[in-house]
């Protein structure tokens, strides 16, 4: 039987946001007692909570989540621990370098920060990000997805979009604000990172989740 993860984070009206994105509001539209069912009206921006970004977030030639096969959102992935870094520090090539032999062409790249335990928190806008540098090494590598448990692949608290850019306009897609990758228990596993059916989707939630098999 596999061993499966839970990769994402609750959507509730209190979770934290990009700033100047949509809040979130989960409303009751009709309930048990009036209508015989429960139905919510839930408003909330394309890059809430655990998402996946499209290349069309920040690339204006990029194609939409409804342009891309679902086997882009499920595979194979290598986990890279840098739960090392500190308040907005930089995970740089030299992080990556003694996981080459690990990361193949075609794959995706998940980075444990551990940054989500302050999912709650002020500290959480303070995470760790990639540089630019790096994200062109993993562009080289042939990565497809990758992924992070931080608000950003860029920093937040710079305000500055520099990796975004460089991996929307080489087609890889991102997923952020995962969670529990400390739960994860090899380097190697599927990934399955699966959008709402969004129609010019720029980004999406997402139910993230790692599988392990038996026999890997």
């Amino acid at each position: 039987m596999e061993r499966i993860v839970d990769l994402t984070h609750e959507i509730d009206a209190s979770m934290p946001i990009y700033p100047g994105d949509p809040s979130v509001e989960i409303k009751s539209w009709n309930t048990h007692e009036k209508n015989g069912c429960q139905i919510s009206k839930i408003l909330m921006g394309s890059h809430t909570g655990t998402h996946v970004d499209a290349p069309w977030h920040f690339n204006p030639q990029g194609a939409s989540l409804d342009n891309l096969s679902l086997s882009r959102f499920v595979g194979r992935g290598t986990l890279i621990d840098v739960s090392n870094k500190g308040v907005n520090e930089k995970i740089d090539t030299k992080d990556i370098d003694t996981y080459q032999t690990h990361i193949n062409s075609g794959e995706f790249v998940i980075f444990r920060t551990g940054w989500d335990c302050y999912y709650r928190e002020k500290m959480y806008f303070k995470h760790p990000s990639l540089t630019e540098t790096a994200a062109k090494m993993l562009v080289d590598m042939g990565v497809t997805l990758i992924g992070i448990d931080t608000l950003s692949v860029d920093s937040t608290m710079d305000k500055t979009f520099f990796v975004h850019s460089i991996l929307m306009n080489a087609g890889i897609l991102i997923v952020e604000n995962l969670c529990n990758l400390k739960e994860i228990p090899s380097i190697h596993g599927m990934y399955s990172f699966l959008p709402l059916k969004i129609k010019k989707g720029d980004g999406s939630p997402v139910r993230a989740i790692f599988f392990e098999s038996p026999v890997d």
